[in-house]
This record gives structure tokens, C-alpha cells and sequence, in this order.
């Protein structure tokens, strides 16, 4: 009995031994890394104090010690630690859901004040961590809603595409969870973006990060009637943001710079928000916003279809999103998708979620959609989501589908043999009776639905998505210079459609972009051929856009 929370109690053997899956079961648990918890199962358990049994409540007060292990398959040595134990989640605390995902804080006061091991190191990732989640899915999830369209990899797929954009992203993998050797499932191990990321990735004094995150809804108050937690705004409003590191004021600033007099859309206020002169050049004082960050950051969002981050499926209040920036660096805030569950829907392939939504306007429901649907209306930073939508959508991109369905299958290969053992532990979800035929499983319900979004979404989203965003305007209509290349020479030119149609070839050979900030000319560059001949020893430098009017198409740079 878990006292007020759904109970669910290991696998059921009968299914185990009717379905053959001994076998299987040893294929799936060596197949990735577990992590081993052990803890007094009074501090789960028990009706009046066990973080289990009252997975809602939030809090250091509501912290346990435990051991944790890690055991990578392989090889390598396992890693432990004392450790603090919470439950983290929204949705996921509701008393009606039987498996909860873990937060781990280490502490001084446990032991190591740090968990030593490289956890990531197919992605470059730290081998010290203050913290550590492990996530489990909950929307679509086998285990709680009991729904075939399960895969379990949304979440980090998602991430992963920021990683793949070279922009901090937390890093993640697979895992199996036991808890006192009881095996409790299939876990997703995840990075956390507080200010001990800041200090690993960004660089700088832990104490110097302002890490502003959404407060949430108190999703498990809806089940068990207790109170909203989040804090009361400037206005007297319900807080929908936070800061979990530092404090809120330039957060604030950013947010008043977007509403005041003309907004975004004042190039003097778009500058200063950038840390920059009207020239371009560097200003001195620090930027509150990494432009390029909340443009690919909000690309992502657009074109898996988030349709909970970072603005709820309604758009009327914010969602699950982080903002990182060390006020003593010269970067802006940049964002971190987090919570993208809600994404990939191979049965929405037309998701349109460009807006706008204008939730936002008051500072307790600031969030980056509506940064971005401010940012928009300055030409400048149109034309920066212009020349990133250029570099991701077209071949070799992150967001091109070719690269979706790359990084899709390492996932799906991952977890492969792993999803018999969430099978055998919750393809029944919490039913009462389960039998083999009523049991959700890899090979009927994983495979086919894993499929459905390589085959039906990631291949043809790429097209939808960037329909609705060049009917925003935010797409170029410019085409890149043809190239043809010899052993002594690189000859560029305007592509015949545009041959009589007055446009140049703008270029620079010291590596700058021969459009200014602004949208002027550089001073650097020269134009008025349509045809540039380049000798091969020059090629690293040269820089190339088409421009007819005042419009730019997208850059050409060249790389020995």
C-alpha cells in the first residue's frame, strides 16, 4: 500500500513465464546502464512521510537519503554515492499515476557534494553533477494512461536536436531504474539547466547565474485538492515564472524592453537588448538575449509541433521552459527545451503552433514564444530566423528530415531490447487483471508507432513546417549563388532566373558577412558582378550573398 498514490508493485511473473521472456528480460537489462536506489522504504511508503506516497508535495522538506549506483553495461566501473532522493514532475506527481520520476541532489551533508562519473560521454558532457534527473514518460506513457502511442523517446529526441545545433542543450540517455532490487522501469537520464550547468558548459561562478524557468500548474493539486504553491507576482497575480538560481531583475529588464514605447520593433531597444550599437558593434554592457539561441531554440518548437512548451496547448499560459544567463558573461539568455512530450505527433503533422499568442503581456506570463513573437517585428531579427532556417532545413541541417530520422533511429536503437523490461514491469499499466493478450509490448505497440513518426511525420514535416513559416515571412526568397569549382578556381554566379533581374553578388575575402547590421552593405565588401571568379587559395575567406533591392538571400561561406 503506497498510501494516497496509485500502487503498482513489480513485474507480474505469470506474463513473464507465459510470454518466454527470461531471455528476453537478460537481453533487455544488459542492453543499456542502470541505476541502483537504495533507500529505507519508509521514506517512499509510508502514509504520512514517504515522498512516494505523497508524490505532490515539493521541497527539501520533502528529501530523503538514499545510495545510488550506476552500472554502465560494458566494462567500465560502476560509479556511487549518497545521495538526496525527491520526486520531480508536474503532471507526473498526480496520486493516480503508480510510476514517478526521480530527482537526485548530492550534498556535503550526504557525503561527496558531487556525483563523479562521465555519464554522457558520447556528447561531451561533464563528469561532475549537483544533481541529476531521471524522467520517465507520463503523457503517452504505458505505465500511467496506459496509451499504445508510446515511445519514450520524445523528450530526449527533442533535445537532442539543440545539442545538434551546437547550443546548450542537457544531455541525456536510457536507463533502467531498481529500487532496494526491485526493477521499477524504463528511466530517461537527464542533465538539469540550473546554474551548476551554467558553471560546466557556459563557464562562470555558479553564484553569477540567473536560471528563470516556469513555475507551472500544480498539476497534482487537480487530484488530491491541495494548495497552489506558486508564487504571487508584482501585479498580485499567479507567478507562471521562477528563478530556481539568481533572481528575476534582468529578466525583468528584457521583459520591459519588449513592451515599452515601440517594443522589439525599435532597432535602438532590439541593439540593447542584443548588447549591441546601432552598427553593430559591440555595446558596453552585457546582452540580456542570445538572438540566434531563441531563434533556433523557438525552430525547434515550431517544427516538432511542441504543443506544451513553451506555452500550454491552449497558448494562454507558460510551460515548461528554461532560460540560463551569467550576468557577468557577454551571452544573452539562452533557452533550453525541456518537457517535449507533446511533439512528434505522427497524427498532427500539420501542427501550427507559429501563433501569434501574445500570452506574455504581463510579466507573471512572460515566456520566449512571446520574446519571439516581439522579436519578429524587427527586420533585423526576421532576417537572423531567415539565414537559420537556410542553414537547418536544407541538406546536412538539424532540422532537414534526413538528419530527424538519423538521430530518430539512434534512439529507437537504443532502447530497442530495453522495452521488453518496461513491458514486463508496466505494459499492463494498473490493471487489475492483466493477461498476455492485454499487455502493451515492444513488437505490437512500440515498433508500429516508433514507425508511424519515422515514416509518416519526420520525412514530411519538414515541408509543412516550412510552408507556415515562409508565409510568415520568415524564410528567404532569395536563392544561394551557383557554384562550380576546378582545381584552380571557384566560380560563383546569380542563378539564371535572376540573371536579368538586376540582382549582384555582394562578397567579402576577410570572412565577414557583406551584409551589415542594419541591412546595409558592409564596408568591407565589394559587389556588382554577377559572375566571381576565386582562386583556390582564397576559398576560406569568402564570404557571398545575392542581393537585388533590398533584399539579401541567404549567406555562402566558404570552408577548406
Amino acid at each position: 500500500n503506497w498510501g494516497r498514490n496509485a500502487t503498482y508493485y513489480g513485474p507480474d511473473q505469470e506474463l513473464i513465464d507465459e510470454w518466454g521472456w527470461d531471455k528476453k528480460l537478460s537481453k533487455a537489462f544488459s542492453s543499456i546502464p542502470i541505476f541502483s536506489v537504495i533507500v529505507d522504504p519508509m521514506d517512499l511508503f509510508d502514509y504520512e512521510n514517504g515522498i512516494y506516497s505523497n508524490a505532490p508535495m515539493k521541497g527539501r522538506n520533502w528529501e530523503r537519503h538514499c545510495i545510488l549506483e550506476y552500472i554502465p553495461h560494458g566494462e567500465l566501473k560502476n560509479g556511487q554515492s549518497n545521495a538526496g532522493i525527491r520526486i520531480r514532475g508536474g503532471f507526473s506527481r498526480s496520486t493516480r499515476n503508480p510510476k514517478h520520476s526521480f530527482r537526485f541532489f548530492f550534498r556535503k551533508s550526504y557525503g561527496e557534494p558531487k556525483f563523479r562519473y562521465d555519464l554522457f560521454p558520447e556528447y561531451d558532457g561533464t563528469d561532475e553533477f549537483d544533481h541529476l534527473d531521471l524522467r520517465c514518460s507520463q503523457n503517452y506513457s504505458w505505465s500511467f494512461q496506459r496509451d499504445p502511442r508510446a515511445v519514450f523517446i520524445r523528450d530526449q529526441f527533442n533535445r537532442d536536436l539543440q545539442l545538434q545545433m551546437n547550443r546548450p542543450a542537457a544531455r541525456g540517455d536510457f536507463c533502467h531504474l531498481f529500487i532496494n532490487g526491485l526493477y521499477w522501469g524504463l528511466y530517461n537520464s537527464s542533465e538539469r539547466p540550473e546554474a551548476s550547468y551554467g558553471n560546466s558548459y557556459i563557464g562562470g561562478k555558479k553564484k553569477n547565474f540567473d536560471v528563470i524557468k516556469s513555475a507551472g500548474f500544480n498539476w497534482a493539486g487537480r487530484y488530491t485538492g491541495m494548495p497552489d504553491d506558486r508564487p504571487k507576482g508584482p501585479s498580485g497575480f499567479t507567478m507562471h515564472i521562477e528563478a530556481t538560481d539568481g533572481n528575476l531583475d534582468a529578466w525583468n529588464d528584457l521583459w520591459r524592453l519588449t513592451n515599452e514605447g515601440n517594443g522589439m520593433k525599435d532597432m535602438v531597444a532590439y541593439a540593447y537588448a542584443i548588447g549591441k550599437k546601432l552598427d553593430g558593434t559591440k555595446a558596453g554592457h552585457n546582452p540580456l538575449l542570445d538572438p540566434g539561441n531563441l531563434a533556433d531554440y523557438m525552430l525547434i518548437i515550431l517544427s516538432m509541433g511542441n504543443k506544451d512548451a513553451p506555452l500550454t496547448s491552449g497558448g494562454d499560459r507558460p510551460n515548461n521552459w528554461y532560460a540560463i544567463r551569467n550576468r557577468n558573461s557577454s551571452e544573452g539568455f539562452q533557452f533550453f527545451i525541456w518537457d517535449a512530450e507533446h511533439s512528434v505527433l505522427s497524427y498532427d503533422i500539420h501542427q501550427d503552433r507559429t501563433g501569434p499568442y501574445l500570452t506574455g503581456d504581463n510579466f507573471e506570463y512572460s515566456n520566449p514564444q512571446y520574446l519571439w513573437e516581439q522579436c519578429i517585428k524587427n527586420p533585423e531579427f526576421r532576417f537572423l530566423i531567415k539565414d537559420r532556417v537556410h542553414l537547418h532545413f536544407n541538406k546536412g541541417g538539424s532540422l532537414h528530415h534526413d538528419t530527424l530520422i538519423k538521430l530518430w533511429d539512434k534512439r529507437v536503437r537504443e532502447i530497442y531490447f530495453a522495452v521488453v523490461a518496461e513491458s514486463a514491469r508496466w505494459g499492463s499499466g494498473i490493471a487489475q487483471n492483466p493477461s498476455p493478450w492485454n499487455i502493451l509490448n515492444r513488437d505490437d505497440h512500440w515498433v508500429p508507432s516508433v514507425n508511424a513518426i519515422r515514416e509518416n511525420y519526420l520525412p514530411y514535416r519538414l515541408k509543412v513546417i516550412y510552408g507556415q513559416l515562409q508565409a510568415a515571412g520568415l524564410a528567404h526568397i532569395l536563392p544561394l549563388p551557383k557554384v562550380h569549382s576546378t582545381k584552380q578556381f571557384t566560380v560563383v554566379t546569380i542563378p539564371g532566373s535572376l540573371s536579368k533581374s538586376g540582382a549582384q553578388l555582394t562578397w567579402t575575402k576577410n570572412g565577414k558577412d557583406p551584409r551589415s547590421f542594419g541591412g546595409q552593405i558592409h564596408s568591407d565588401a565589394q559587389t556588382g558582378k554577377s559572375m566571381l571568379r576565386i582562386k583556390s587559395e582564397e576559398i576560406a575567406e569568402v564570404v557571398i550573398r545575392i542581393k537585388l533591392s533590398q533584399n539579401w538571400g541567404p549567406l555562402l561561406r566558404f570552408v577548406k
